[in-house]
């Protein structure tokens, strides 16, 4: 290299690495002026491991606590496409993501401020970049799939600064750029439906005892299982995923629970169809993407084309807008209570 100041050959007499390893320092020095010296600064390969990486939120630019995990990852996958894949799969689609990433080495070095709070990171990348990296690997093993993870993580709307998809308009859109061979459908949207209010009776609503699954294998009895309000709770936590703020969506669990267990009250005995059924009339009065989630879960949804169709059915065939208000007050006893005098007063 040339000398900056009289264009003489010069040699390397210091080299000393840049903070996080994106680079190194070399002090340089004339060969015919010694008291010419100056410093360089040199790229240098960056680590090619993802978990040395920091996760940038598209939101609101902010770097996420810790590295790269591996392990939330899957989890995120297995959530978002709703066993429709095995675990073993999911694993699979983790490992071809992170090569992937690894062979693009598209990291962004971090900041001063950054290398402070993130000092065993070597780099960033964002989030958007995983999670499209994660449709591709997905597209090669299931179209539904990917529907199911875009519906997790496009259709979030409890990022800060980021707008996810508001509604079934949104997703057809989405679909249209995809899948361009879907055949085309009108989605003309109805004039809004006046909305109705639900407003919690503050008990908690009585619970049937036993659940019975059809099948045509098991005899009535062997399908007879405990009912599990908690387990009930969950897969609905699972259709509402990021649809709502963390407080927020605690609290649209236990309403849309409630509103469906009010519905079957004097019921001891209940169908896993009438839950599934109640849970899909109630999503599909509050949230497209919520609906559409545990649509292409109950309904057993195998395709792309048939997707399309039910979420053009949202936009030509709304229905009207169920809001949630109020809150549990009072124990489950009460909640038998007020069953109790309801019939009464009904014979």
């Amino acid at each position: 290299m040339k000398c900056y100041y009289c264009d003489s050959d010069t040699r390397v007499v210091k080299t000393r690495e840049i903070a996080n390893g994106y680079g190194i320092t070399r002090t340089r020095e004339c060969e015919g002026r010694p008291q010419h010296r100056f410093n360089t600064k040199e790229s240098a390969p960056v680590s090619q491991d993802l978990r040395s990486v920091a996760v940038r939120r598209s939101g609101d630019s902010s770097l996420a606590r810790g590295l790269f995990d591996p392990q939330r990852l899957q989890v995120d996958i297995a959530s978002g496409v709703m066993s429709r894949l095995s675990m073993t799969e999911v694993s699979e689609v983790v490992e071809d993501t992170m090569a992937a990433l690894e062979r693009a080495g598209s990291f962004h070095p971090l900041n001063p401020d950054e290398e402070l709070t993130q000092r065993r990171a070597v780099g960033w990348l964002w989030d958007h970049q995983i999670a499209e990296q994660v449709e591709q690997q997905l597209r090669k093993r299931d179209r539904m799939a990917v529907v199911l993870y875009a519906l997790s993580t496009r259709g979030r709307r409890d990022r800060r600064g980021r707008e996810g998809w508001s509604d079934a308009h949104q997703v057809l859109a989405w679909l249209a750029d995809r899948y361009p061979t879907l055949p085309e459908m009108p989605t003309v949207a109805v004039a809004g439906l006046q909305g109705q209010v639900w407003r919690h009776p503050g008990a908690a609503a009585p619970l049937p005892r036993r659940v019975l699954k059809r099948s045509r294998t098991e005899k009535p009895r062997g399908r007879e299982r405990p009912f599990d309000y908690d387990q009930f709770k969950r897969s609905i936590r699972l259709a509402i995923v990021g649809r709502f703020p963390e407080p927020e969506r605690d609290r649209q669990v236990d309403l849309i629970a409630e509103w469906v267990m009010w519905g079957f009250v004097g019921q001891d005995v209940i169908l896993t169809s009438q839950l599934a059924s109640a849970v899909l009339d109630c999503l599909r009065r509050v949230d497209d993407v919520a609906y559409l989630r545990w649509a292409s879960l109950v309904k057993a949804i195998e395709s792309v084309s048939e997707f399309a169709h039910e979420a053009r059915g949202l936009v030509l065939y709304p229905s009207p807008p169920l809001h949630l208000e109020g809150a549990i007050r009072v124990g489950r006893e009460a909640g038998d209570r007020a069953a109790a005098a309801l019939a009464e007063v009904a014979e």
